[in-house]
């Protein structure tokens, strides 16, 4: 038996929140291991867009493993941060977390999406129209040119560069349209 006084555990929470296009919101709370000092905090408040907001898919990119790897901006509230002795999740928060990071990690993950400047590498969309002449049948020949002009795009570097572009059949009429984004 330990004569050691026993050391409580200190947990870092920091309350989070999403809204929808309809302004619903969604609440939870990131709770980290460990007691997040002034100056990470801090620091951790630079690294948020306008403040408040972060990209959970911007973080699973650089290599912060979180459960929530939405593209949509998410804020952060480190003014209600807490420092608790318990690690219970958010009290039944639907964005509730509790990355297996340590906090100095954590903040490496956010200083890496800030450098990124939250943005994802490119992502490809492509929209084929099933009513559109021969639209659904046309689908294999459509990607297969739409591939060919990705691979063009990024053998010259300039996938950001692929602006909305019609997909056409074979026949050259448009049974879609094809874009990158962040």
């Amino acid at each position: 038996m330990s004569t050691h006084p026993h050391a409580e555990t200190s947990y870092t929470h920091i309350p989070v929140m999403f809204r929808d296009e309809y302004s619903d919101k969604t609440y939870g709370t990131i709770v980290l291991n460990g007691a997040m000092s002034e100056a990470q905090r801090a620091e951790l408040d630079g690294y948020l867009v306008r403040g408040t907001e972060y990209r959970p898919a911007i973080l699973e990119l650089v290599g912060l493993e979180m459960n929530r790897v939405d593209d949509e901006w998410f804020d952060m509230n480190l003014t209600e941060m807490s420092i608790e002795q318990t690690d219970r999740l958010g009290w039944d928060g639907e964005l509730d977390e509790h990355p297996q990071a340590s906090i100095e990690e954590f903040i490496a993950g956010f200083k890496a999406a800030a450098e990124r400047q939250w943005r994802l590498r490119g992502t490809l969309h492509v929209e084929i129209d099933a009513s559109a002449e021969r639209g659904w049948r046309e689908t294999a020949s459509a990607l297969k040119s739409v591939i060919s002009r990705v691979e063009e795009q990024l053998a010259r570097g300039e996938l950001r560069e692929l602006p909305f572009t019609a997909v056409t059949n074979q026949d050259g009429h448009a049974i879609g349209r094809v874009w990158v984004t962040d």
